[in-house]
């Protein structure tokens, strides 16, 4: 191996464990990771910098998320809530898929649209919850949550360079959901943007 292929192999390799590191964090900003140019008139290769977004963290469920009264509820909500910034930036459903219900439009749509967006990179448009209560319940026993929902500004790239982004927003919405014995599933959710 050339001196040239060993300083490329050892530049790509600390990348790489640079990215698994920075996955391990809670810093949800860019990592600079060096990569190797070459220029016909040097002896070595020349590292500049290029950013990678971090990889997006799955949510995790708290453990309340399967407990049957209004507090499980509300932190099945506030879990489900965060679940869209992960599936429409990762294209990963299959959290999403667990805590709806198959009857669940907006559910449907969310899910559609993230399978349809394949030939879309998308950056940003995590959401956090900035307050969860609950509003009541029926006869049925299915909880009625209202949620107060920040989402991060997003920038949605084809493949053909065309591209979408929205703003910093405010979300209020309601999510309506019911413990199947085992755990919260969401029923219905209905989302109206505000602005931020």
């Amino acid at each position: 191996m050339t001196t040239k292929a060993r300083t490329a192999a050892r530049l790509a390799a600390a990348g790489a464990v640079a990215l698994l590191l920075a996955a391990c964090g809670d810093d949800p900003a860019p990592i600079a990771l060096p990569t190797v140019t070459s220029n016909p008139s040097m002896a070595s290769p020349v590292a500049t910098a290029t950013t990678v977004p971090v990889p997006t963290p799955v949510p995790s469920p708290v453990a309340r998320v399967t407990d049957p009264s209004p507090d499980g509820a509300i932190a099945a909500a506030v879990y489900f809530s965060e679940l869209y910034g992960y599936a429409v930036s990762t294209g990963d459903l299959a959290a999403w898929r667990d805590v709806s219900d198959p009857e669940c439009s907006y559910c449907k749509v969310v899910a559609e649209d993230v399978e349809a967006g394949g030939d879309y990179r998308f950056e940003g448009g995590q959401t956090r919850v900035l307050e969860a209560s609950l509003v009541g319940v029926n006869s049925a026993q299915d909880h009625l949550v209202h949620l107060i929902i920040e989402q991060d500004a997003w920038t949605s790239t084809g493949v053909d360079g065309s591209s979408k982004s929205g703003e910093r927003t405010s979300i209020n919405a309601d999510a309506l959901l019911h413990h199947n014995g085992s755990q919260w599933i969401v029923l219905e959710y209905d989302a109206v943007n505000s602005a931020a």
